[in-house]
């Protein structure tokens, strides 16, 4: 006997109808209806995943309990060195300093030891997150143009410089609270560690014995440190070739190549007599050549590169242009062409490799000017 079911299939439901073919008859409908698997906020069609708001506030949770730690670490430590009371009514007094004027004071004249560690605590309140080499970090990105009556960090840094500040803690001390905002702005960690290596030079030749090296050394890596990232390389499929090895980037040397390499050998080409026909070896060493030097590559310009008429028909055309090397034309923009002309493919890959799995920025700009002679110019666009 035949029947057909037919589904109804919802976000938050399935219903059914069972159907007899002979008879053209319904045997039995109904419905299943179950939780929807995301919730829909107020502000418009937005959704959001049922666990969002419990990941979030684990996350605030996670984050504020290694504040505190980080905090109390550093207490422990200026109580050990003299830079904080360790009575409950001397710490009140030790907040009701004025931070803003420890910081523009200390660069200038010796501090009590109090005031310099109320500095510091200051510091650590306001480090910031320090965002790693793959995040948004160029000067067009929101936090240095600002955002949401927020100060950029560009804006931020010119009235540093036009004020004749010399730290960050010396600019905001000058500025007026009434009429114009000390926080509400972006900030890089950078401005805070160079304004603790000054306070801290400043300081320590009025008391040697006390603010040693080894000191300075714990407070700055309580201070600034910063839980890496966790890695996500495990999260890489394996090849369907070689199921022993994870997947290629996309930006790897091999893949660039072999994506230009796939793309010739799919390349036709009809004019004259040749009908679809597959490029001679002359051509595809003469095309592999062309897109290994450029970003991509105008069907236009492929035909002029390969002396080829302006009415031949490539099979690809649809495309409007084929993908060339992209790695490789923005690494040359870096190094310059009779410099990477000079490396080894393997020299090539290497360098790829690097700049592929190095998350810190000032490591990197060291490593590149060390290791491969950049100066300060390459090392701005090898950064980008």
């Amino acid at each position: 006997m035949a029947r057909t079911l037919g589904l109804d299939l919802g976000p938050n439901s399935i219903g059914w109808a069972l159907i007899d073919d002979k008879t053209n008859t319904i045997i039995a409908t109904g419905v299943r209806i179950f939780q929807e698997g995301v919730a829909h906020l107020n502000e418009g069609d937005r959704e959001e995943p049922w666990n969002q708001q419990r990941r979030d506030a684990r996350g605030a949770r996670v984050n504020n309990a290694r504040y505190r730690h980080r905090r109390n670490q550093l207490k422990e430590i200026l109580i050990r060195a003299g830079l904080m009371p360790d009575s409950r009514n001397g710490q009140d007094s030790f907040f009701m300093l004025d931070p803003y004027e420890m910081r523009r004071k200390g660069l200038d004249e010796k501090l009590p030891p109090h005031e310099f560690g109320r500095a510091l605590f200051h510091i650590n309140q306001h480090r910031g997150f320090k965002s790693n080499r793959k995040t948004d970090t160029s000067e067009d990105s929101k936090i240095f143009k600002g955002t949401g009556g927020k100060t950029g960090i560009t804006a931020t840094a010119e009235a540093i410089e036009a004020s004749g500040s010399r730290t960050l803690g010396e600019f905001l001390a000058r500025l007026e609270p009434h009429q114009e905002q000390r926080r509400n702005r972006y900030t890089l960690r950078q401005m805070y560690a160079d304004e603790f290596d000054q306070l801290w030079n400043v300081q320590a030749r009025h008391r040697p014995t006390v603010l040693t090296d080894g000191l300075k050394e714990k407070i700055r890596d309580i201070i600034f440190y910063q839980r890496p990232l966790k890695s996500q390389k495990h999260t890489i499929g394996y090849c369907t070739l070689e199921p022993s090895k994870r997947r290629a980037p996309t930006s790897s040397p091999t893949f660039q190549t072999y994506r230009i390499l796939e793309q010739v050998n799919r390349l036709t080409v009809t004019v004259g007599k040749r009908i679809s026909e597959p490029l001679t070896p002359e051509e595809r060493a003469q095309l592999v050549a062309y897109l290994n030097g450029r970003k991509v590559a105008e069907f236009d310009k492929i035909k002029k590169a390969l002396n080829l008429s302006a009415d031949t028909h490539f099979n690809l055309e649809d495309q409007k242009k084929l993908k060339g090397n992209r790695t490789r034309s923005d690494l040359v923009k870096v190094f310059g062409k009779k410099q990477w002309a000079e490396k080894t493919d393997s020299e090539g890959h290497k360098i790829w490799h690097t700049l592929q799995f190095a998350d810190d920025p000032e490591w990197l700009a060291t490593f590149a000017k060390n290791k491969w002679g950049l100066g300060a110019e390459q090392v701005k666009k090898l950064l980008k």
